[in-house]
């Protein structure tokens, strides 16, 4: 019981620690590129910003795969054991994919701030 325990272990976090540099690296090189595109006079600012982003990223998700890895019930057999992975898996690629989308709408804040238009105060009439 306890090698089915520690072969799950050993899996999961590999996979789940992959998966997040994955995405980062995937984040760092095209998030870049469009802080690039979207704003050219702007290079010495686009690179640290698309790193702190790319970083904080790994790091929120690489502490989501350690945090979740004493959550469920402990394996007995195989079959258990492949439910277990998988469940911790797709925890994994969920808490990836919402991560990824906020960063994308951060990355998307950051390069069309110049482009939106302003918007005017409110005025509200005292009565």
């Amino acid at each position: 019981m306890q090698d089915i325990n520690t072969i799950c272990f050993a899996l999961y976090l590999p996979i789940g620690l992959g998966l997040a540099a994955l995405v980062t690296i995937t984040i760092k090189r095209h998030g870049w590129v469009i802080l690039q595109q979207t704003s050219p006079g702007k290079a010495t600012q686009a690179t640290p910003a698309i790193r702190m982003l790319a970083t904080g990223f790994f790091l929120l998700n690489a502490g989501n795969v350690v945090f979740t890895m004493g959550f469920g019930e402990w394996p007995v057999d195989a079959l258990q054991a492949i439910n277990f992975l998988f469940l911790k898996i797709g925890w994994v690629l969920l808490i990836l994919a919402a991560t990824f989308y906020y960063n994308v709408g951060k990355v998307e804040d950051v390069c069309f701030e110049n482009i939106r238009p302003p918007t005017p105060p409110i005025y509200i009439p005292n009565p």
